[in-house]
């Protein structure tokens, strides 16, 4: 996510859940940033929810040339 003199403030990750719902990982050195620059950048009037489930859920990423094959059990 950039802000408006096109400086990164957050490098995440996007999933969408449905026409409605996303999940966003973000590292976790930086989540209160992210949260806080997520929440202050909701346009107002906007029906959005941010909600924290930091401490409900868990990530394991698996990075690399042959990371695909790892879920695929190759």
């Amino acid at each position: 996510m950039l802000n408006d003199r096109g400086g990164i403030e957050c490098d995440l990750t996007v999933g969408r859940l449905s026409p409605t719902e996303y999940y966003i990982v973000t590292g976790t050195g930086f989540a209160t940033h992210d949260f806080d620059w997520i929440s202050r950048a909701i346009p107002d009037g906007l029906d959005a929810r941010l909600i924290d489930v930091t401490s409900s859920n868990a990530v394991l990423s698996v990075m690399g040339p042959r990371s695909r094959e790892v879920p695929a059990g190759v």
